[in-house]
């Protein structure tokens, strides 16, 4: 046996477990890179000033000289569009203000009816009670009710289960408690979780995704404690919408270029495994809306050859979001996935030519805005919502 020890200050690449997640090195983490621009512009002046570039005497051989000062770029910011809900509500249609709103004296568009439900705690009766349990049950119906989602059964069948034990046969049981409660096909298991970890949630996922085949909803135990109203509002939101319902959408004359011809929105993206996982696949997904308002949409997912950005066998697109491609590999994307959507429209119909938008989502850069004038900013001094450089 051999023991092998780590020097300190080597880069993890690989996920962090939740053990790790909730120390307080990564809180500190976090809150360093969620700086506001203020200081980060001062640290980008610092690190500047760092490199003392007066005197460098290899700059000053190839006469080369920096400014000081950041770029100034002209910008413009889009129209806010205005949200509607349910013509019902007492406010039917909102403005949000710097890319926020809530759901106060509104109800969602449309709104889905939930028959036949259960509730699964994992963890013990003594860490989280009936009683616990019921109130919160209570106060997500009622918000539910008043959200305009029609929730047939507030008292829906409930039962505990271990969060190491077998979960496939825990939901089974929980599907079959449901459908003989109500005597119709159960719509949802809501699912009450002990902490964030990630293998128990992703094996509810998978049960209920791949096996059973109904939607699920997870919630933490430390919300269920609290029965915060907003939160049940944040969660009534999901439920809605994987049931089947909307809850707002954008007018015609905000969506001109999906409503004056029949247009479907697409989105894509892969996710890859770790570092130094060579042989586990890569996994591609793709959305595609389903009606006129691009609220309601149909999704598909596949494996394919471990860290292979290129999706393969697309089918019909007009408008498409991808993302995770770099500028090397936009000639790629542009060769095979632009031209697979075309021999996709060929294969629908013969001359079927539909205009193509592709637009790649970048997130992994290095520009920074700061904005210049305190009214182009937000509370936090970040640029406004909606904010559009050209470059």
């Amino acid at each position: 046996m051999e023991v092998c020890r780590i020097l300190q200050g080597q880069r993890i690449m690989k996920r962090l477990n939740e053990k790790q997640t909730v120390m307080n090195t990564y809180t500190e983490l976090i809150r360093f890179t969620c700086q506001p621009p203020e200081t980060r512009s001062k640290k980008v002046l610092e690190g500047f000033n760092q490199l003392q570039n007066s005197d460098n005497e290899y700059l000053r051989d190839f006469q080369i000289s920096l400014s000081q000062d950041m770029a100034t770029i002209p910008a413009r910011i889009l129209p806010t569009p205005t949200l509607s809900y349910n013509p019902s509500s007492r406010e039917s249609s909102i403005t949000p203000r710097e890319g926020s709103w809530n759901l106060r004296d509104k109800k969602v568009a449309n709104g889905a009816v939930l028959n036949s439900w259960a509730v699964v705690v994992f963890g013990h009766e003594k860490d989280i009670s009936t009683l616990v349990v019921a109130k919160f049950i209570k106060e997500l119906a009622l918000t539910c009710r008043e959200t305009g989602i029609d929730i047939r059964h507030v008292n829906p069948p409930l039962r505990y289960g271990n969060p190491q034990g077998n979960i496939e046969n825990i939901l089974k049981m929980a599907y079959l408690e449901a459908g003989s409660f109500t005597e119709m096909k159960p719509q949802l298991i809501l699912c009450i979780l002990p902490n964030s970890g990630v293998p128990l949630y992703a094996e509810i996922k998978r049960v209920t995704d791949t096996i059973i085949g109904i939607a699920s909803q997870c919630v933490q135990s430390k919300h269920v404690l609290k029965a915060i109203k907003q939160y049940c509002a944040n969660v009534a939101l999901k439920v809605n919408v994987k049931l089947g319902g909307m809850n707002a959408f954008l007018g015609p004359q905000q969506l001109s270029f999906v409503s004056e011809k029949p247009t479907i929105v697409f989105g894509a993206d892969i996710t890859h495994p770790a570092a130094g996982e060579i042989h586990k696949p890569s996994i591609a997904a793709c959305v595609a809306s389903m009606d006129a308002q691009c609220s309601r949409y149909a999704a598909a997912i596949r494996i394919q050859r471990g860290r292979s950005e290129i999706i393969s066998d697309l089918s019909v697109r007009l408008v498409f979001y991808r993302d995770g491609v770099s500028e090397s590999q936009f000639a790629e994307v542009h060769q095979k996935e632009v031209t697979a959507i075309r021999k996709a429209c060929e294969m629908l119909e013969p001359g079927f030519t539909p205009s193509i938008t592709f637009v790649i989502v970048q997130k992994r850069h290095h520009a920074r805005f700061f904005p210049i004038r305190k009214e182009d900013a937000d509370r936090s001094g970040n640029v406004l919502p909606g904010t559009v450089v050209d470059s």
